[in-house]
């Protein structure tokens, strides 16, 4: 791997990180245990959208340095058996979709994550029950979701920023 794109790959995982820690700190209204409006995703949706010299590798190895380090970060090592499996769910859901149907990709991702997550929380719990909080993480779903695919949309319609991220220079 060059060095220039470890470099890369080591940067968007930190904006990645530090969209993660700003995430933290937004106080929902009617917050619901895990549910977060999924901004560190931007980066995740950007790579997935650029092509260029961006493979599905790199945009996996940008997800597991952010979701190892924000488990770090947070102290709570638990969300890693929660993050990681959702994370890479929501990466292989957005993967299937066409490039550049972002509000899509990042809708369906978002879904992927949710449903993961409560997926493993009946699993562990034993409790089925934990489905029924299944609307309410759909409706937070596509909220997060449409609002992360607007900024990549903008951010891809950036021609010289785009054509930066992308290596093309």
């Amino acid at each position: 791997m060059k060095y220039w794109k470890l470099t890369a790959i080591s940067l968007f995982a930190a904006v990645s990180l530090a969209l993660f820690a700003i995430e933290l700190t937004i106080p929902l209204p009617g917050y619901i245990a895990g549910m977060k409006p999924g901004i560190s995703n931007i980066v995740t949706l950007l790579l997935l959208n650029l092509g260029g010299m961006w493979k599905f590798r790199d945009v996996f190895a940008v997800l597991l340095i952010r979701v190892l380090l924000s488990v770090l970060i947070t102290g709570v090592p638990s969300a890693l058996i929660f993050s990681l499996p959702a994370g890479i769910a929501a990466l292989c859901a957005m993967k299937l979709l066409k490039r550049n149907e972002v509000i899509i990709m990042s809708i369906v991702g978002a879904l992927a994550h949710n449903i993961t997550q409560l997926a493993i929380a009946a699993f562990m719990l034993s409790l089925g029950s934990v489905f029924l909080l299944l609307p309410l993480y759909l409706i937070g779903s596509i909220g997060a979701g449409v609002f992360t695919g607007l900024v990549v949309k903008f951010i891809l319609k950036q021609r010289n920023v785009v054509a930066f991220l992308r290596g093309d220079e």
